[in-house]
């Protein structure tokens, strides 16, 4: 091997690191730009679509997630309506995922959510 080969792929290697790194960097700087400022946004969409906190805070992970995988394809116009439809598409396959609830009892079945005059729930008995 030529003594400068070496030289020359190791600059190579180098070049290809700093391509990487500038890269992580951008899509870092663009996730903060973009995507951060929505979060309030999506916790209370996913809240409204979900029901259950525990499941919007699920829907908005996976939505983050995704948007991090794409935000190098992601143009910068309308991030709200970008975020929204990933949102929209991660509940849905969060809904489809959810196997159904198991009831211990036939008298369950028999209980029905209600809300009372305050606006809090309970359970009423379906006659």
């Amino acid at each position: 091997m030529h003594p400068y080969a070496f030289d020359e792929i190791r600059h190579t290697e180098l070049a290809t690191a700093r391509r990487t790194v500038v890269m992580v960097v951008d899509v870092q700087e663009r996730f903060r730009e973009y995507v951060t400022p929505e979060v309030p946004v999506l916790l209370r969409v996913a809240r409204r679509l979900t029901g259950s906190p525990q499941d919007a805070e699920d829907a908005v992970q996976e939505t983050l997630f995704r948007a991090y995988r794409a935000i190098d394809r992601f143009d910068g116009r309308h991030p709200r309506a970008w975020l929204l439809t990933i949102l929209r598409n991660a509940t849905s396959n969060l809904h489809r995922r959810k196997r159904p609830q198991l009831v211990d009892s036939p008298e369950e079945l028999l209980q029905v959510p209600a809300a009372g005059p305050d606006g809090r729930t309970g359970t009423e008995e379906r006659v």
